[in-house]
């Protein structure tokens, strides 16, 4: 618990200062989790193929995206296209494997598009707001529901993916997200005088929650399909890049699509 602790604590500062410089700051930190959740992504694949992914065409790839995603996010369409071939053609020529082209190419949207969502909070009015929302949404849910859980106790959510997980716990991340985001309009309204409707904070608080926690299962699932207990090591007592981000890639794009909803 410990080093979970400290690990968060470091996380947190750092995530602060990168998200306050913004800028090319950001899109380097963007671009390095793209690339560490990529290698993490194929490395969970090998442990199914006897003929290993090279983790080389997902990384290029990945690559390309963020880019696309920073500078022209109207031609990401065309980038997936030709992803895609890339995926196919690799494999027409190589292993003849189609599983193993559709895994790495969902690899590619699941992994560097969601994450590249960051980038265009830069081109939307207060996207500083929203971009704390986006932490707010998916953090605030997880620990209400990790501590409701622990006091309630009950019925599983989804034993088979997530043994801990308990449908108390998951309500009380939803109540509880919905509290968080409802201080967070109070504290914008009151100290920045960024006012939003109540409702609204309450609304995409619920929502939030449902979609983060529909990401921390998913994450699950894919591990438990791959038999891995971790997707990496990268933050001590945490896990991955796509341990520490399983809620958060899911929340990234919703909170942007509120936030274009709300200002255009």
């Amino acid at each position: 618990m410990k080093t979970r602790i400290i690990t968060a604590v470091i996380g947190i500062i750092i995530l602060a200062l990168v998200l306050y410089a913004g800028g090319w700051v950001l899109f380097a930190g963007v671009l390095a989790i793209s690339l560490i959740g990529t290698v993490e992504y194929t490395n969970c694949l090998n442990h199914k193929f006897q003929d290993k992914l090279s983790v080389w065409p997902g990384l290029i790839m990945s690559l390309i995206i963020v880019i696309t995603m920073k500078f022209d996010y109207y031609s990401i369409e065309y980038i997936l296209i030709l992803c895609m071939l890339i995926c196919l053609g690799i494999e027409i020529f190589t292993a003849h494997n189609f599983n193993r082209a559709a895994l790495r190419f969902f690899g590619e949207v699941y992994i560097p598009m969601l994450f590249g969502y960051f980038l265009l909070f830069q081109g939307t009015r207060h996207g500083m707001y929203y971009m704390i929302m986006i932490f707010i949404g998916a953090f605030a849910s997880d620990t209400c529901a990790y501590f409701v859980g622990r006091a309630a106790g009950g019925k599983k959510l989804a034993p088979e993916l997530s043994p801990n997980k308990t449908i108390a716990g998951s309500i009380g991340g939803i109540v509880g997200d919905i509290a968080c985001m409802c201080l967070y309009g109070y504290i914008l309204q009151t100290y920045f005088s960024f006012v939003l409707p109540y409702w609204e904070y309450a609304l995409i608080g619920g929502v939030l929650s449902v979609v983060g926690q529909i990401g921390d299962l998913a994450a699950s699932m894919m591990k438990r399909e791959y038999g891995i207990k971790d997707f990496g090591n990268l933050f001590p007592g945490h896990g991955g890049v796509l341990d520490r981000f399983d809620a958060v890639l899911f929340v990234i794009p919703v909170v942007y699509f509120f936030a274009t909803a709300i200002h255009g």
